[in-house]
């Protein structure tokens, strides 16, 4: 069972924008949503062919209280200068307890 004590890393919370230049283009940013306390969990790191490159591919799971946070697959995380991307979301402990975000972090 998971406490607010194991909660020890600050984590942010990113949410992708969308901008649209002179010329039409549209330019896909991420601003800071929320910086909250999170419990990270590494899992194992394996090599995968992506767009005929050898991409390094590391699962982590961060574990974040249940606030009044809405999230959604388009966002990502920063913790330690390296990004996570979503792959999914779950509440565990209760219903409004706490949140389970799997990642993935390519390299």
């Amino acid at each position: 069972m998971l406490v607010a004590g194991d909660l020890d890393r600050r984590i942010t919370i990113q949410q992708a924008n969308e901008t649209t230049n002179a010329y039409g283009e549209r330019t896909r940013f991420f601003v800071e949503y929320r910086e909250v306390w999170a419990k990270v969990s590494w899992k194992i790191s394996k090599e995968k062919e992506e767009s005929d490159q050898r991409v390094q591919v590391s699962n982590v799971t961060f574990y974040i209280r249940n606030l009044d946070i809405e999230l959604n697959p388009e966002m990502r995380i920063l913790h330690d200068d390296k990004i996570y991307y979503f792959d999914g979301i779950k509440e565990i402990d209760g219903r409004e307890m706490f949140l389970e975000i799997t990642t993935k972090e390519k390299e």
